[in-house]
């Protein structure tokens, strides 16, 4: 446990650790590492990695297909397209800061860089909200422009 506690423990926790003078006090010091580093920020930090590789994965896989569709129906596909790449671009940014974090919970910047990671997953979010809007929209206009043709002498009976 000592090493990996070392693994996630700032300087000056190793610092602490290495100067322990008997095995209570090392035990100690390795618990603070764990319950100030471990568990506050690199848990959030997976949590965050795997969020944000299913908003990649949304938008590589089943977003993309509908836009394809959508492209091979004619419709204009633009604007869910620029939704689909700015969600895809913070989630890359945020899933690029967890992972900052999950390698070094311990370093002083990794408050600041999971704060800024979850800023950016929610921003994907935000997008992902967008894309929602502009796809049920579409939904709908296709159903509006399928009642206004005209229905065939089987579908009057």
């Amino acid at each position: 446990a000592a090493s990996e506690a070392l693994r996630f423990a700032s300087a000056t926790q190793k610092t602490t650790i290495d100067k322990s003078a008997t095995i209570e006090e090392v035990k100690k010091n390795i618990a603070a590492v764990f319950d100030n580093r471990v568990l506050g920020q690199f848990v959030p930090a997976l949590n965050g990695i795997c969020s944000s590789q299913r908003i990649i994965d949304l938008v590589n896989g089943k977003l993309a297909t509908a836009v394809a569709e959508l492209k091979t129906a004619g419709k204009d596909t633009a604007a869910i397209e620029a939704q689909m790449s700015t969600a895809k671009a913070a989630a890359i940014a945020a899933q690029n800061l967890f992972k900052k974090v999950a390698a070094a919970p311990g370093d002083s910047d990794a408050k600041a860089n999971l704060s800024a990671a979850k800023t950016k997953l929610k921003e994907a979010k935000k997008a992902l909200a967008g894309i929602r809007g502009l796809l049920e929209t579409e939904r709908d206009s296709s159903k509006n422009s399928d009642d206004d043709k005209p229905k065939s002498s089987d579908d009057a009976r």
